[in-house]
This record gives C-alpha cells, sequence and structure tokens, in this order.
C-alpha cells in the first residue's frame, strides 16, 4: 500500500463521509414513506409516492415519520454513550487501530440489517430501530469520528499548528465527502431503489475496512502507559489536574456542546421543515445540501489553514468566527421566506467548520498525548449525548410548533450559540495561555515519571 494510504485517515474518513451524507436524506425519505403509508388508509388515501404538499403538510405523517426518527437516533446515541469511553481507552492503552476497526464493524452489520428490510414498507420499523441500535452499541458515527481525530492529534505530538491544520483538514474530508454524497443522491436518487443505496453503502463500508485495517497504528509507547486505576476515574482524570477542574477545558467543551447541539438538531429536523415551508422535494434538498457542503469544506481545506499559518489568527478567534456564523446562519434560515432567500445562509454556513475544528484543536493542547483518545471519546460521548437530547427536544418542538411557528427551532439554535460565543470571548487570553502552559507541564511531568521509573530499575 502506498505510503500516503498507509499513514493517513483521511481517505477512510471521507469515503464514510460519502455513505453518510448519502444515508441521511435516504433513510429519512424512507422513514418518511413508511409513516405515509402507515398513516394511509382506505378513508384518507395518501399519495405516498410523491412530495406533493398535502402529503409534506400533512400533521399525522410529520408526527408519525419524527416519531420514528427519534426512536432510531436514541437507539443509536444511547448505545454509542455505552462504548465511546471504552473505544477510547483502548486507542490510549492499546491501539487507535482497533479503536477505529470497531464501530466499522458494527456499521457493517448495520448495512445488513438493513438489507433485510428494504423489500416492502410495509416491514417492521424495529428492524430500523435495531440496524441503528447495533451500529450504536459498536460506537456509531460518533466513534469512527473521535478515533480519527484521536489518530490525527497523536501523530502531530508537540505541534500545534500542525495537529489544528490536520484537524481541519479532516473535517475538510468530511465536508467533501458530504458534498460527493448528496450530489451522488441527486443523481442517483431518481431511479436507484433503497436496496441498491444499501448494498452501494455495504461495499464501501468495506473498503473503508480494509483501508483501517492496513494503516500504520499508532501505539502508546511503554513510558506513557501510567499505572492502571479504575476505568471510572482512568476515563475522565483529563478533565482535572491537581484535584481541579481545568476551567478552559470545561469552557470549551460547553461552547462545544452548544455548537454540535444547534447543528445536530437542524439536521434532524431540516429537511421535514423545508418539506412543510417550501414543499421542497429531496433532490432540490440534496442540491442545497451540497452546496452548503462544498462552500464550508473548501474554507476548511484552504481558508482555515491559511489564516492559521499566515493570516495571524489563532485557535480562538477562528473558533468564535465559526460559531458566529453558525448563529447567524439559523437565523437566517427561520426568517427566509422562500428557497431563493434560503441560499443566502451558504454564505454564513461556509464558515461554520472553523468552529468545530479550532475547538477540537484547542481542547486537545489541554491534555497530554497518553489522553488524546479519552479526550476525542468524551467529546464523542458528548455529541452522542447531544444528539439524544436534540432528537427528544427538536423531534418534540418542532411537530408541536407547526401551528404556531414552524421556525421556531431555529431561532432556538441560534439563541444557545450566544452564551457560549461571550463565554470564550471573554475569556480569550486564558485559554490560548493554559494551552501552552498545559503543553509544557505535561511534557515535564511525563519526564519526571520517565527519570522515576529509570531510578527504580
Amino acid at each position: 500500500m502506498p505510503p500516503s494510504l498507509h499513514s493517513s485517515v483521511h481517505l477512510p474518513l471521507g469515503l464514510y463521509s460519502i455513505t453518510s451524507a448519502m444515508f441521511m436524506p435516504t433513510f429519512k425519505s424512507l422513514i418518511y414513506r413508511k409513516a405515509c403509508f402507515d398513516v394511509s388508509n382506505a378513508t384518507h388515501p395518501l399519495d405516498c409516492d410523491s412530495d406533493n404538499s398535502s402529503v409534506s403538510t400533512h400533521p399525522g405523517v410529520q408526527a408519525w415519520a419524527n416519531e420514528i426518527s427519534m426512536w432510531c437516533s436514541a437507539a443509536m446515541c444511547i448505545g454509542a454513550i455505552l462504548s465511546s469511553m471504552v473505544l477510547g481507552r483502548i486507542g490510549d492503552r492499546r491501539s487507535h487501530r482497533v479503536a477505529l476497526l470497531v464501530p466499522l464493524v458494527g456499521l457493517i452489520a448495520s448495512d445488513l440489517l438493513l438489507l433485510l428490510q428494504w423489500t416492502s414498507y410495509q416491514s417492521s420499523t424495529l428492524l430500523l430501530i435495531l440496524s441503528e441500535a447495533v451500529f450504536g452499541l459498536c460506537g456509531g458515527y460518533v466513534s469512527i469520528l473521535s478515533s480519527c481525530f484521536a489518530y490525527a492529534s497523536v501523530k502531530h505530538e508537540g505541534d500545534e499548528e500542525g495537529r489544528s491544520v490536520s484537524i481541519a483538514r479532516l473535517e475538510g474530508s468530511i465536508g467533501l465527502g458530504a458534498v460527493v454524497g448528496l450530489l451522488l443522491c441527486t443523481q442517483l436518487g431518481g431511479f436507484l431503489t433503497y436496496k441498491h443505496f444499501f448494498l452501494f453503502f455495504l461495499v464501501v463500508h468495506v473498503i473503508g475496512l480494509i483501508l483501517v485495517f492496513f494503516m500504520a497504528d499508532l501505539r502508546p509507547s511503554d513510558t506513557r502507559r501510567r499505572q492502571r486505576e479504575s476505568m471510572w476515574k482512568e476515563s475522565f482524570q483529563f478533565l482535572s489536574k491537581s484535584g481541579a477542574l481545568k476551567r478552559p477545558l470545561m469552557i470549551l467543551l460547553g461552547a462545544f456542546f452548544a455548537c454540535f447541539f444547534a447543528f445536530i438538531g437542524s439536521s434532524h429536523i431540516i429537511l421535514y421543515y423545508l418539506k412543510h415551508r417550501f414543499s421542497m422535494s429531496i433532490t432540490t434538498f440534496s442540491i442545497y445540501r451540497a452546496s452548503e457542503k462544498a462552500l464550508s469544506t473548501a474554507t476548511a481545506l484552504f481558508l482555515f489553514p491559511y489564516l492559521r499559518r499566515r493570516g495571524g489568527m489563532d485557535n480562538v478567534a477562528l473558533a468564535l468566527v465559526g460559531m458566529t456564523t453558525r448563529a447567524m446562519a439559523k437565523g437566517w434560515t427561520a426568517i427566509a421566506w422562500s428557497e431563493t432567500t434560503l441560499y443566502f445562509t451558504l454564505i454564513p454556513e461556509a464558515f461554520s467548520r472553523f468552529a468545530a475544528s479550532a475547538l477540537r484543536s484547542l481542547m486537545a493542547a489541554q491534555v497530554r498525548p497518553d489522553e488524546q483518545g479519552r479526550l476525542f471519546s468524551f467529546v464523542a460521548l458528548l455529541e452522542a449525548l447531544c444528539n439524544l437530547l436534540a432528537v427528544v427536544f427538536f423531534h418534540t418542538l418542532f411537530p408541536w410548533s407547526l401551528p404556531i411557528m414552524s421556525a421556531l427551532s431555529f431561532i432556538v439554535m441560534a439563541a444557545l450559540l450566544v452564551p457560549p460565543i461571550l463565554l470564550i470571548k471573554c475569556h480569550h487570553d486564558a485559554i490560548e495561555s493554559s494551552s501552552a502552559v498545559g503543553n509544557e507541564e505535561d511534557s515535564n511531568e511525563e519526564k519526571q515519571m520517565v527519570t522515576k521509573e529509570e531510578g527504580k530499575a
């Protein structure tokens, strides 16, 4: 295998992102059709094979589709919460490659379960929920992402700028895969069946598994393997130093939680919202999302590294830019009055990936190299918890708000981002300085441990 493929995690993550972007509209569409067939009856028949406005705005279809989506997402999130920290510990203690292989195996098992139910819309929705639960118990998408970010962070140990750029490029790989996936949806969605889509997902996931299997492994050295403690204590000890919580790290985690909550909440209901507001078809939706992903990917791959290396902007400033523009995008989504004006959200959304890239890099700088797996697994745990809360909150709020104000959910998303933006702005210098000091102190601590071990020998 070529050295670039042997040492890079970008390609497997990019392949997963392609199928993930295709999976969202495909899976949501399947749920929507199932809900339509369930609600339709002899007295009130519905045309479930079309995207007409009477079906899109039908309150019974909207409510049942939201409930199915909620249970599917809850099954995946609960499983991921139970398994993500275990996989992070495996990455720090044993192998970052193994920590990535486990969720990929679960993903393939989920694909096989989806293939079992493609034959009829009347098949039980329990198979949909079960497929998500199996994937979640193996770590889910959050563990795939956390393992990839931990791998990149450990690979650039001691190089904060290199780590920041590498994480931004991983974000770019996610975005590029999303663009390709959404464009494939627009081209193939009209004539491929659900069976063909699920078969395609299975093939791509098997290729990704093979690439990861032959990828160079990153294992902790003997000097970094600290004394074993209880799993619970060891999994969360990176949050504190000398018995006190790391305040800058807690601020960053809170900001990431709010930012991801707004992002994942929008992902869950945006299709239903646009169907209700503009009777938007799946093809038009995919074009809109592909445009959004293309712009945000381009800025993550090219503009973020330029601003970081040559523009003189630090990670805190870039995080503030990303969070502010995301709030602006959610606010504009709420007030857009047509499909044309909706496309104005593409301007602020182009910078929204700055937040995740900068926040991940800042958090990684707060902990030791042998804690990167647990940090990113904890971030994955937050993402799973965010997803679970967002599923319940927004899939409840959105149907309830339809008769009153259908855009209420997006107003809430924008408002939730204001407090962390102000908090990070107020603690700008403290966060930046703690990153540098933290790395130096951790390096000294590691040297002292090595000296103690040599003295014992």
